[in-house]
């Protein structure tokens, strides 16, 4: 007879799994692209990221994955299930606040960009400019470091009637760091559910246990 709460709490699991290797995944490529590529927006973006805390929220989780493997060989031991609870809570409050740190980012776009723009050199600020086709920062002739003449701005004339690269640099930043953030809330929900999942499963063993003693004790009457 198929086993329905067991083969659920397997698919979550997996889901589970899933989110723990996205989430390593795109820390760790995104690491090695804050160290080798500086010629794209979205680096910049992401290099704003608590990746580091990112690789170890994704090594936690399938740590926590791992579990899985005595908690349903061995699930008349509730032990392994009620630690693998512990510890999917950990990884749910781990991400959660990895998320929250995002969004957080997301309520001073501009003014946190604005330090960025600062300690960039004067090529990636040439490039956020053609990419956006603006010049300067806040505009041409606001500081810091004003506008950097390149093909998108020749010259002062040109510079001053283009906008200043804060608007759309911060809406770009806003929709990657949205992304970002509302992915790991998707995350928390699938940990969420599986919590659930092994709340069902902990009452299923419960229940049968019990009807185990119950037909011990019938028999032992009936001898």
């Amino acid at each position: 007879m198929v086993d329905k709460v067991l083969i659920s709490h397997l698919l979550l699991t997996a889901l589970f799994i899933t989110t723990g290797v996205v989430i390593l995944a795109a820390s760790l490529i995104g690491i090695q692209k804050d160290s080798s590529d500086t010629t794209s927006v979205l680096t910049l973006i992401i290099h704003e990221c608590p990746l580091r805390a990112g690789v170890a929220n994704g090594i936690m989780i399938l740590a926590t994955s791992a579990l899985v493997i005595p908690s349903t060989l061995l699930r008349e031991n509730r032990f392994w299930l009620k630690l693998q609870a512990v510890l999917i809570i950990c990884c749910a409050i781990f991400t959660f606040v990895l998320s929250i740190v995002v969004w957080f980012f997301t309520l001073s776009t501009r003014a946190r960009l604005g330090e960025v723009w600062a300690n960039l050199d004067r090529a990636t600020q040439s490039m956020i400019q053609q990419e956006f086709s603006c010049c300067g920062y806040f505009s041409s002739t606001t500081p810091p470091n004003f506008f950097v003449q390149d093909d998108t701005c020749p010259n002062p004339l040109v510079a001053a009637s283009k906008p200043g690269c804060v608007g759309p640099f911060s809406s770009f930043a806003n929709e990657a760091l949205d992304i970002i953030f509302t992915a790991g809330f998707g995350a928390v929900a699938v940990d969420m559910l599986l919590l659930i999942s092994i709340a069902v499963v902990l009452k299923e063993i419960k229940v049968r246990e019990r009807y185990r003693l119950i037909d011990a004790k019938i028999g032992n009457n009936g001898l």
